[in-house]
């Protein structure tokens, strides 16, 4: 089944692209995404579609593919945005940007982001991203993932703010990607919910996968990908529920699906949180700490960074300093 569902522009170029959802059915099942495209797409090339599988204009269930042969299953949607072959995005340029720096050797580099930073160039934003930032500082990153992409490893949305990790070398992209899949990484992220979560410790087991509403929002779904969400209160606050947060799987916005789920949104939340009038500045989602083995020493590494001012200055209404730092080390 193809569905053509959206035409956007450019705005830097307006030049517009077109968007396409395939669903996989049987007798597509087993074949290889790029080996699938060109039959669904006939109109343009292999070498083109391969390009853009690479830059990150397609998606299966709303996920980066790791790899252009990865094989498809019966009810994936593929998703492709078609540019125009004049406007292919070119490597990212380096930018001036105050970038905070937790972790920098030979192999690996830890940021912390700040809210409101996109990661990488992509279709509407292709420039102002951490990457360019991150090539301004004169670092030169291997483009196995593609060349909007340099070094990146794993996801962090652009409204939340933290750790994330880029390799600086084939052998760590390889390394460290491989950690993800298959869920060695430790991730730890704090967050402030809305409401009083009366479960004190829990674990959210439910599947994600694209709102069939909105293709543009995660929901959870019968048929959905695995996702599991470890997460403990740490203290309330005056309306409010103080969360240290587990993600043991990495789908597209799951912390922030999971908790709205259970009626409990993140704050600050346009896309989740059920209430645009919200007047919090960012979302309060931080990702606190990454525990993950080095790919040249091969010994676990546990990098950690402050929360962010926002997150101290709403919490110092109800408690002291003392038992604030003590919640967040």
């Amino acid at each position: 089944m193809i569905q053509k569902y959206k035409e956007t522009t450019n705005s830097m170029s307006d030049i517009p692209a077109t968007s396409f959802s395939f669903e996989v059915d049987q007798n597509y099942s087993g074949k290889r995404l790029d080996v699938y495209l060109v039959e669904m797409s006939p109109e343009h090339s292999r070498s083109y579609l391969s390009k853009m599988i690479g830059e990150g204009n397609v998606l299966i269930n709303g996920e980066i593919p790791r790899k252009r042969g990865q094989i498809l299953e019966n009810g994936d949607n593929v998703s492709l945005t078609v540019l125009p072959k004049a406007n292919y995005l070119a490597s990212p340029k380096p930018e001036k940007m105050d970038l905070k720096l937790m972790l920098d050797d030979e192999e690996v580099l830890v940021i912390d982001k700040p809210a409101g930073l996109t990661v990488h160039p992509g279709f509407g934003h292709i420039g102002g991203t951490l990457v360019n930032g991150v090539l301004g500082l004169g670092y030169e990153l291997p483009t196995i993932a593609g060349v909007t992409r340099p070094g990146i490893v794993h996801r962090l949305d652009k409204d939340t703010s933290g750790l994330i990790i880029l390799s600086k070398t084939e052998h760590s992209y390889k390394h460290l990607t491989r950690q993800f899949k298959e869920r060695l990484v430790e991730k730890t992220y704090f967050a402030v919910l809305k409401g009083k979560l009366s479960t004190i410790k829990g674990v959210i087991d439910a599947p994600i996968g694209r709102n069939p509403n909105n293709r543009q929002k995660m929901a959870i779904v019968d048929g959905g990908k695995e996702a599991i969400t470890e997460f403990e209160v740490l203290s309330y606050i005056e309306g409010y529920t103080f969360v240290k947060v587990h993600p043991i799987t990495g789908r597209s916005h799951q912390i922030r699906v999971h908790f709205s789920s259970l009626g409990h949104p993140i704050l600050g939340d346009k896309t989740y949180g059920r209430d645009h009038g919200n007047p919090a500045t960012r979302l309060f989602l931080h990702a606190k700490q990454l525990v993950f083995i080095h790919p040249a020493l091969e010994q676990s590494v546990k990098v950690s960074c402050e929360l962010p001012s926002e997150f101290e200055d709403l919490m110092s209404t109800t408690m002291d300093e003392k038992d604030y730092l003590q919640l967040t080390n």
